[in-house]
């Protein structure tokens, strides 16, 4: 069955639709769903003028392809109508959606390290669903163990071995 919204206060599921994207993709090109609604708070803007869930994105996936991960597909779509939250789509291969949610007022390295959570465990449902160990990014100190987890040391989004804490790279990085 299809994934839903998990960090959203509501949450649904649906098929996807034809506006389906790449979210190495999603910073040139708009949604054209048919569904999007007028009504929905546009995202906020950093000051470069990119949208920082997207500059979030662009970071799992520089990550995501330099380790031979999944290829994320994104929706460039709100995943809910809650102007406190922005949101995309991530988009399975038998296009069930998973929501990826992001707080407004969330700092960007803090933006970052959330939005790498819920992509990891997105990524972990797809591996597994491949049949394949839900260990990315894995951990090069433990390999065949247990993945990499983000995290903020010293206010950098960072991807971490959780036994011994080790910073092992950036986000976008690795």
């Amino acid at each position: 069955s299809c994934a839903s919204s998990s960090a959203s206060p509501t949450s649904r599921t649906i098929r996807a639709t034809p506006a389906m994207m790449r979210a190495d993709s999603i910073l040139q090109t708009a949604s054209t769903a048919p569904c999007a609604s007028a009504t929905v708070t546009p995202p906020i803007v950093d000051t470069a003028g990119v949208n920082p869930l997207h500059t979030a994105l662009s970071l799992l996936v520089r990550d995501l392809r330099s380790t031979g991960g999944i290829s994320l597909r994104v929706l460039d779509e709100p995943a809910i109508e809650d102007p406190a939250y922005e949101s995309v789509w991530m988009l399975s291969d038998d296009d069930c959606r998973t929501g990826l949610l992001a707080p407004r007022d969330l700092p960007q390295p803090e933006r970052v390290v959330h939005v790498a959570d819920q992509v990891q465990d997105f990524v972990h449902e797809e591996l597994g669903r491949l049949g394949l160990p839900a260990t990315w990014p894995e951990c090069p100190e433990h390999p065949a163990s247990h993945p990499l987890t983000p995290a903020l040391p010293a206010g950098i989004p960072s991807w971490q071995c959780p036994k011994s804490s080790r910073t092992v790279s950036t986000i976008g990085n690795l």
